[in-house]
């Protein structure tokens, strides 16, 4: 059977190729403009491979805040647990906002892969608070639940 393509599928892993062949180049800041332009254009087809490498990217880049808003905005991550009223909050940078929450959220569903990348962001963000959750899913969870993680 075949199945119709649209205009915006073919455009959207024809940019995926190209952010992964320049990957593999080692030209990082050119991959991730191309999935940039790929997940701001379709949005509705990320999928989880996709932010995996992406998020990889940024953080071989050493662009962590980028790569925490990747994973709040493709990932469902979120924080919580802030005394601040948003009024207050909006007005403060991101590291100033990030060391108000107590809480992070992540979706049951997210991948391993992707969950440890958070932990590596969220490292490199000083929020050392908000990982203590996450990292013991790591440690009582079963080796073939998780497999083998490179990061």
């Amino acid at each position: 059977m075949i199945f119709p393509c649209t205009r915006s599928d073919i455009l959207v892993q024809a940019t995926k190729l190209l952010a992964k062949l320049l990957h593999q180049k080692e030209d990082l800041e050119e991959a991730v403009k191309c999935f940039s332009t790929a997940f701001e254009k379709f949005p509705d087809i990320v999928d989880n491979d996709d932010v995996n490498l992406y998020l990889e990217l940024l953080t071989s880049l050493g662009w962590y805040n980028q790569a925490l808003g990747v994973c709040c905005e493709l990932c469902g991550v979120q924080f919580g647990g802030s005394s601040l009223p948003q009024e207050e909050l909006s007005d403060l940078d991101s590291d100033q906002q990030l060391a108000t929450f107590e809480e992070l959220v992540v979706p049951a569903d997210l991948p391993a892969d992707i969950r440890a990348k958070l932990i590596v962001v969220l490292v490199h963000v000083d929020a050392l608070d908000l990982i203590q959750d996450l990292c013991q899913q790591f440690l009582e969870a079963e080796i073939e639940y998780f497999g083998d993680l490179v990061i």
